[in-house]
């Protein structure tokens, strides 16, 4: 535990009994003397800073060139590192490219070439004509004509 958490402790404890007193007098209360000189210590902070101190000055200043201030100064490297990025893109011989286009071809069912179509063929008779002449002869009496 810390000593204020005991302190305060105490303090509370002596509020309830009120015999009990604290060490180094931490239940007195405090005179208009230290109330002041303590009100008066903050104050001053908050004043400004006495006249014998200038900041203003250029004493303990380090002064810089202006080449000091042009040398640390931002620059734009990004035309640089375009052109780095665009000449450093690695290029294959155009063999392994056609290689390599050769072996990915034909894998998917889209890229593969269907087979020929073929022309529709006439259905071929199992007759010949001179069959099927001598066959209208029996059966009509007679050669039936072409139209």
């Amino acid at each position: 535990m810390s000593a204020a958490l005991v302190r305060r402790g105490l303090e509370l404890s002596a509020d309830v009994c009120g015999s009990f007193a604290l060490p180094g007098g931490a239940n007195e209360k405090k005179s208009k003397k230290q109330k002041v000189t303590k009100s008066s210590s903050s104050k001053r902070s908050s004043r400004a800073p006495p006249a014998g101190r200038h900041r203003a000055s250029a004493k303990d200043r380090h002064v810089r060139s202006v080449l000091e201030e042009a040398s640390r100064a931002p620059k734009d490297h990004s035309a640089q590192t375009l052109q780095y990025f665009l000449h450093s893109v690695a290029s294959a011989s155009s063999d392994s490219t056609a290689k390599i286009v050769r072996q990915n071809s034909g894998r998917q069912s889209k890229s593969r070439a269907g087979a020929p179509a073929q022309k529709p063929q006439e259905p071929k008779s199992v007759f010949t004509e001179e069959e099927f002449q001598q066959f209208q002869k029996e059966y009509f009496g007679r050669a039936v004509e072409e139209q």
